[in-house]
Parts: C-alpha cells; sequence; structure tokens
C-alpha cells in the first residue's frame, strides 16, 4: 500500500508444494563499496535479492533487469504468461562498469488500479562528472496497462529545458490515480540534492517539484550511486526517508513543506575499524506509517526512530547501533515494530 503498512486479509499454507516456478537470473554486487568491506546484511554479494514483484488482482507482475523488456507479468493460477518474456536469462548477471559503486540494482515496482510502473534505463543515479560520458541513456518512469497485455500507458521522461543531465529518478513513483508523486536526485561534484516531483498520472506533465535536502551522500567520493527512494503517501500528505540527514513531510497537492526533521548522520569518513556500518545497506526504506508514527530507517544513520505524523517531533530512536543490521521495516503487528537483517527485533511501536 502507499502507507507501506499492507494488512494481509488472510493466512498463507507454505506446507504444500508450490503451484508454479520459474528460473531467475541473480543479480551481483561486484565493485560495491560497502559490501566489499564484508558480508552484506541478510544476502550474498553474488545473489541479491533485487527483485519485488506486485500483486495485482489474479496477477503477478516481475522486473528483472534495467530494460521495459525485462518486465514481465504472469497468472498467479498457474505461472501462465500474460506479457513479457517467455523464460528467464539464467547466470549472474554484473552492472557494467560500475566500479567501487555505492548501492546495488534493485528493481522495485509500484501500481494503481491496472497500471503497474516501473523505471528503466541507466542503473546510476549520481555518477563523478568526470565519468559522465560512460552513463547509458537517462532513466525513464514506464506505466504498463495490465488490461492491455501490458501496453505503455504513460511515460515520464526528465527531458527539456526545466532538466539537465544532472537530474535523475530516484526510484518509482506511487500514484493516487490523478498523479504521480516521485524523489529525483540532482547531483553535482559537490553535493546531492533531494527533489519530490508530482506529474500528471495522464499526461506525464510536471506539476509542480520541491527542493527538500542538499548533502553529501554517502561514498560522496566514489563515482556511482544506485539508490531507490521511495515516498509513503497518506491521505493529501507525502513522507520522505531521504537518506541524506532529513524526514520530511510535504503536501500531495502543491508541494508545501509541513515539517522537515534532521536525524544524526554517521561520520563516513569515520575509518575505525570497530565501527558496525550495516546500516549502510539500508536501499528500500521507505517511511512505513502506522497511526500517529512515521517509522524511518535511514541509511546513513544507525538508529531506527519513529516521529509524530502531524509534527515530525521525534517520540522514541532505538540506541545507536542497537539493530544496525535491521535493513527491512517488515511492519507493525500488535503494537510492535518488526525489523529484519541478519537478526529479527520486535520493537515496542511506541
Amino acid at each position: 500500500t502507499t502507507e507501506r503498512q499492507k494488512i494481509v486479509g488472510s493466512d498463507f499454507e507454505l506446507t504444500s508444494p508450490p503451484r508454479w516456478q520459474v528460473n531467475l537470473p541473480t543479480h551481483s554486487g561486484e565493485g560495491e563499496l560497502f559490501g566489499s568491506e564484508g558480508s552484506r546484511v541478510a544476502e550474498p554479494f553474488n545473489g541479491l535479492l533485487s527483485y519485488h514483484p506486485v500483486v495485482i488482482g489474479e496477477t503477478v507482475v516481475l522486473q528483472t533487469g534495467p530494460a521495459e523488456s525485462d518486465i514481465a507479468a504472469r497468472r498467479i493460477v498457474d505461472g501462465s504468461v500474460e506479457f513479457g518474456t517467455e523464460e528467464f536469462a539464467v547466470g549472474t548477471i554484473a552492472a557494467p562498469g560500475l566500479k567501487r559503486s555505492v548501492g546495488v540494482p534493485r528493481f522495485p515496482l509500484s501500481s494503481f488500479g491496472h497500471t503497474v510502473y516501473a523505471r528503466v534505463g541507466s542503473l546510476p543515479t549520481g555518477t563523478d562528472v568526470d565519468l559522465r560520458q560512460e552513463r547509458e541513456r537517462p532513466a525513464r518512469i514506464v506505466g504498463l496497462d495490465l488490461e492491455s497485455e501490458g501496453r505503455l500507458a504513460v511515460e515520464l521522461r526528465l527531458e527539456g529545458p526545466q532538466w539537465d543531465a544532472e537530474w535523475a529518478f530516484d526510484g518509482v513513483p506511487i500514484s493516487d490515480g490523478q498523479s504521480l508523486f516521485i524523489v529525483l536526485r540532482h547531483r553535482s561534484s559537490v553535493r546531492t540534492e533531494s527533489y519530490v516531483a508530482c506529474f500528471d498520472a495522464r499526461t506525464a506533465r510536471l506539476r509542480w517539484r520541491k527542493m527538500l535536502v542538499g548533502a553529501e551522500p554517502a561514498g560522496s567520493q566514489r563515482p556511482f550511486e544506485l539508490t531507490h527512494t521511495l515516498l509513503t503517501l497518506r491521505g493529501q500528505t507525502l513522507y520522505c526517508n531521504t537518506n541524506l540527514g532529513v524526514v520530511a513531510a510535504l503536501s500531495s497537492t502543491d508541494g508545501t513543506i509541513q515539517w522537515l526533521t534532521e536525524y544524526p548522520r554517521v561520520d563516513f569518513q569515520n575509518e575505525n575499524p570497530d565501527r558496525n556500518t550495516q546500516h549502510l545497506f539500508r536501499d528500500l526504506t521507505p517511511c512505513l506509517l502506522y497511526r500517529d508514527l512515521v517509522i524511518v530507517a535511514p541509511l546513513d544513520c544507525d538508529r531506527l526512530f519513529a516521529l509524530d505524523a502531524n509534527t515530525g517531533i521525534l517520540i522514541w530512536a532505538s540506541l545507536p547501533e542497537q539493530a544496525a543490521d535491521a535493513i527491512h521495516l517488515l511492519g507493525v503487528g500488535d503494537d510492535h515494530l518488526i525489523a529484519s537483517g541478519d537478526y529479527l527485533y520486535w520493537f515496542d511501536v511506541y
């Protein structure tokens, strides 16, 4: 859901054999800056959990690579193909040219109604200006209509006089049916800026764009960044964990900032070999909404914390490094926040 807090309506039966299965390619984090210092959290560097399928009605949709042709839909009942490839490539895929990168390939999807949204094209969202000529064509956002076998329903491109080569889509959009809301990244040799933008869901026209923060990103002296910043939506309020030292709430109507809350960032220049850096593997951690709380797990902070959804005031925070390996906010059940990494954690949500 757009609140990142899906409540499952029924139990799952996991003891019976699967109805069907397909083999998928494996993505590698070869060349990743942080992963090269030790084991990744809860996944091997050469077997990334890069796929994040969505279920729409009786269809499951999956993206297995950066091309539009890598998006496929299958019927849940028997695995038959609705659109896309019949068989996926096998073997391990390493992102070309991304040496000493920050972040790894991920392929999250979002949907509204019968339209599924994906980011396709160039993987990097940030690159050293001296290496910009090595980039592929800029990424774009596609909306595919499941009722017409994946026909292109809408496409977002950062082209025209208001955009330059330093802009990139940072993640996939969420939609309320009328608009598409997405995080944009604007980077230079000095710093990275995080924006939220609103596009018309039918015409792809830009409605508004709002800057949230400018800061030094993780691994700022390295050539490439692969980031995946996802928004959360409740009513007419958008929430954004920027992973750049700020959590923000803003109006979905016109982008007006409702509140900005700073949090303590880690010192990326700290070379203490005993410090815990596992939180740097948090790359798909949108704000999780639960009642009047906004629960956050930033990449650049070694804590988990909860903010008041209306004011942004800090309600509670975990101790430094207490759950630094917690890279997934799984949800809230019976007033307990459940997070996972190398361990499972239960936190009292209040």
